[in-house]
């Protein structure tokens, strides 16, 4: 049997139903045929149906189909001849309009396709598409305003989308460079905020927060960006010059004067890339100014352009041993080692002068976290503990206590979590983090849920918004067989924090226990695309399997 049968009896069983006469028949017979090719992907077998269909009689579904064809195999030309069939029977189809306005652009007839682009988006200003290629437009010919217009106008009517991102980003470019820095940077934590994986929306929120002068806030977004998109040698070398002069304006030592034959000859030698002779410059500008931060900070960006770490790492430590409460030299190694520099020199430095300076926090803390990135759990331990015992404020207390019982629970050491909240319970009293982690524990390994709830009530007094507590309150809700109450919260912080399996899978076990099974295996299936490969990952398809056979 040929492979059209199926459309041939189908058109039979339809005509006998409606009555239509026997040329119809074979007509609507062809176009299921050509149909049929087309989706197949058959296009010469697609295009000689649709001819044939065509012979029976020009019905207007026959030549959407064919122009649907020359538009997917690239044939501009052709759907230009048909123009006169577009506009007789497509008038008022934004569809083929739009398929015709492509045709005539990639064609050369620019013009044409510009009216007819900005006709069919005041037609359809919430149409994705169209108004993207006429802001395009709007854009190369540097009508600013009028592509500004285009982008509020889908913006303001149409149904929010994450697909929206790249409006809101576009608009943020626009307003840039118009000059419009408080208008720019709002649009791009709108599209951020749509899109928060968008590498290019955290660079151009790192630029505009660096032209505004809010380093701290620059440096998250270079550092964000370097996340997403990997290894870029100009990003990292301008995020470790702008970290140093951020830790410099915020440094407690006064700040000396730049002289203007000093540093600034230096730094003009150096933009210049002839890296010995501002090197020899800042050698002597340092050798008269020693408490001169910015030639100090200069001469490591120079020895990392001439690839010496060694002597950046002996310089760097010579400073942090003359000035050991200027945190600026410590975030200088943890720049280094962020940046890809030798780890094991660098952590080899540090801890020379964690041994020297014993009773001094920074190295510690330093320590500590490096050794957290690098998964020594065990070294990244002992620092902490070595921090938490001579740290004297109690935020600091309950910030590293609350560090140490987060490690030993990922690692199940559940006593150990008990005794350190025993020994710091009064400085927890005030760390919400600190209380939320210990009313997850106590409801989820041991089902202490009065406590739990207890504890979690403190932590949501000090930060009520919070949808990490509000999870853990929906936990307790749960185990307490509460399944409204916390399917309400749930609810809520899903469409908050969609990228949290845990959040994901907590709402997928109550949508379930509420009898809701297709909207548990949504958020499950959810859950499990998020979480990383590991026997958690296994079980929630597991879990998964078992959900489905029940539907």
């Amino acid at each position: 049997m040929k492979n059209y049968s199926i459309p041939c009896l189908l058109a039979c069983m339809f005509t006998a139903m409606l009555g239509i006469d026997a040329d119809s028949v074979n007509q609507l017979h062809n176009y299921f045929v050509a149909n049929y090719k087309h989706f197949g992907k058959e296009w010469q077998e697609a295009l000689t149906w649709y001819k044939r269909t065509l012979q029976s009689g020009n019905a207007p579904f026959v030549y959407r189909g064919l122009i649907h064809l020359f538009h997917d195999t690239g044939n501009h030309q052709r759907i230009i001849q048909l123009q006169p069939v577009i506009e007789k029977h497509f008038n008022n189809d934004i569809t083929m309009q739009f398929i015709l306005a492509q045709s005539l652009a990639r064609s050369g007839q620019e013009a044409f396709a510009d009216q007819l682009l900005i006709k069919l988006n005041q037609q359809k200003k919430t149409h994705p598409e169209i108004a993207f290629h006429v802001l395009q437009r709007h854009m190369q010919k540097g009508e600013f305003d009028k592509a500004l217009t285009v982008i509020d106008a889908l913006l303001n009517n149409a149904i929010r989308k994450p697909t929206h991102f790249i409006f809101h980003f576009v608009k943020g470019q626009l307003l840039l460079q118009m000059d419009k820095k408080e208008e720019a940077l709002a649009s791009i934590k709108a599209s951020l905020e749509l899109q928060p994986n968008f590498e290019k929306g955290w660079l151009m929120h790192a630029l505009i927060e660096e032209k505004m002068g809010k380093l701290d806030e620059a440096i998250k977004g270079y550092t964000n960006f370097l996340q997403l998109a990997g290894p870029n040698s100009e990003i990292e070398q301008h995020l470790l010059g702008l970290t140093f002069r951020a830790k410099l304006q915020e440094s407690s030592q006064p700040s000396v004067t730049i002289p203007a034959d000093c540093v600034s000859k230096a730094l003009d030698l150096f933009k210049h890339k002839e890296y010995q002779k501002a090197l020899r410059l800042l050698q002597e500008c340092i050798g008269t100014q020693p408490g001169n931060h910015e030639a100090k900070t200069l001469k490591i960006q120079v020895l990392l352009a001439l690839n010496d770490l060694d002597q950046a790492l002996v310089d760097i430590e010579s400073w942090v041993l003359t000035e050991p409460h200027i945190p600026v030299w410590f975030d200088a190694l943890h720049l280094l080692y962020r940046d890809g520099s030798e780890a094991s020199k660098i952590m080899r430095t540090l801890q020379r002068i964690e041994k020297a300076l014993p009773q001094e926090l920074l190295p510690k803390l330093y320590l500590a976290d490096l050794s957290l990135r690098t998964q020594n759990i065990h070294a990244a331990t002992s620092y902490l503990m070595r921090s938490l015992k001579i740290a004297e404020s109690t935020d600091l207390q309950a910030t590293l206590a609350f560090q140490l019982c987060a490690l030993a629970y990922n690692n199940h050491h559940y006593k150990k979590i008990k005794d350190i909240y025993r020994e710091y319970t009064a400085a927890a009293e005030h760390h919400a983090p600190f209380l939320n982690l210990m009313a997850y524990y106590y409801c989820s390994k041991e089902n202490n849920l009065e406590l739990a709830q207890q504890l979690i009530a403190k932590a949501l007094k000090l930060d009520p918004k919070n949808p990490h507590l509000m999870d853990t309150q929906a936990l307790i809700y749960y185990h307490q067989k509460q399944y409204d109450k916390a399917y309400a919260i749930l609810e809520k912080i899903a469409q908050q924090e969609k990228a949290d399996c845990t959040i994901a899978k907590h709402f997928a076990k109550t949508c379930y226990e509420l009898g809701n099974i297709t909207l548990a295996i949504k958020h499950l299936e959810h859950a499990t695309d998020l979480i990383e490969p590991t026997n958690k990952k296994k079980k929630y398809k597991q879990l998964l399997s078992t959900w489905k056979q029940k539907i």
